[in-house]
């Protein structure tokens, strides 16, 4: 019997962690990024980034690169990723459900610390204002590339050879 509830209730936490609204969102942005209904761009220049392009929505078309669907972002040359709080969120909600608004989302992402947020005299935001795409705008500041693309590792805490994540040649690795 006590199997049998142990299963059940793992089950249960599979499902409750599927429909947490953050995890949700990033599942449904990686989703946009590999079906080509979004893409990011360079927080330098708004077009191609430096590198892995294919993973940030982009495809090779002939001898030049073409952007995948609606923009939710940038990504530094630094690798600091900054996504647009509404058209991501529209975007991803097209995909599938989100339990909750764009607003909570952002304040859910902070509270668990995924995003940067910062302090405006007394109120705390959300959504911080960050150069990208030549223009300041507000953004989620995600803290880091591993909340949308975590790398799996070892006990030992080497990286597996299956995790190695192969980049274009040329390009510099996040």
């Amino acid at each position: 019997m006590w199997a049998g509830l142990n299963e059940v209730a793992a089950e249960q936490s599979e499902l409750q962690r599927a429909a947490e609204p953050v995890n949700r969102f990033r599942d449904l942005i990686i989703a946009a990024l590999g079906t080509g209904r979004a893409h990011v761009g360079s927080a330098d220049t708004g077009g191609l980034p430096a590198a892995d392009q294919k993973k940030w929505g982009w495809a090779p078309e002939g001898y030049e690169w073409r952007a995948r669907g609606e923009c939710i972002g940038w990504i530094t040359a630094q690798g600091e990723l900054y996504l647009e709080p509404d058209v991501s969120y529209a975007v991803t909600s097209r995909i599938g459900p989100i339990s909750v608004s764009a607003e909570t989302l952002s304040a859910r992402m902070a509270d668990a610390a995924v995003t940067v947020g910062e302090r405006e005299g007394k109120r705390r935001r959300h959504r911080p204002k960050r150069q990208a795409g030549g223009v300041r705008r507000r953004v989620l500041h995600i803290r880091s590339l591993d909340w949308l693309y975590p790398q799996e590792r070892g006990a030992s805490g080497a990286t597996t050879e299956k995790d190695e994540v192969s980049h274009d040649v040329g390009a510099v690795p996040l």
